[in-house]
């Protein structure tokens, strides 16, 4: 989810039943207000069993899922000032919020879970059939290249030996 959808989530937009969650809105720091997603596209993405788990475990103090201590949705800057605080305990450089979340899950179920382009893309709330998937977040991992390849000849039968022809001597 894109950093602004996330402030505007609401329990109510999970059903941990379906394992979905409902993108029809975000906090747009511009307008300051509540609007519909970017470019207007409502849509529901899969809520994954890890992710479940840890909204389980958060306390519903608030209708919005991630809330201030004054139970408010966040917005740019309180999420800004508690990411800063993460990044910084968790070693990660100058990582930006949208790069450690959206790019990662973009390069992830590219390379590590080889999703197709079209089913991120629309986890991520488009609809260009994954043309943008392919260009920016399908980073090709080499080091993860190379282990398939290697995987995939453990995998595989032994090659047949090429028949060569000798010439007579």
């Amino acid at each position: 989810m894109r950093p602004g959808e996330l402030d505007a989530l609401r329990w109510t937009k999970i059903d941990f039943q379906a394992g979905t969650i409902l993108i029809d809105e975000q906090w747009n720091a511009l307008e300051r207000a509540l609007t519909l997603p970017k470019h207007g596209f409502i849509s529901s993405i899969a809520l994954t069993d890890p992710a479940r788990e840890r909204l389980l475990r958060l306390p519903q103090e608030s209708e919005f899922v991630f809330t201030t201590l004054r139970r408010s949705h966040y917005r740019p800057f309180s999420r800004s000032h508690h990411w800063n605080r993460v990044r910084c305990a968790a070693g990660l450089g100058n990582v930006d919020l949208y790069t450690a979340t959206r790019h990662y899950f973009g390069s992830y179920a590219w390379n590590v879970l080889e999703l197709d382009a079209r089913d991120i893309a629309l986890h991520f709330g488009r609809q260009d059939g994954g043309e943008l998937v392919r260009k920016l977040y399908g980073h090709p991992d080499a080091r993860l290249a190379r282990e398939r390849v290697r995987e995939a000849f453990r995998q595989a039968p032994p090659a047949p030996v090429p028949l060569v022809a000798v010439a007579p001597v």
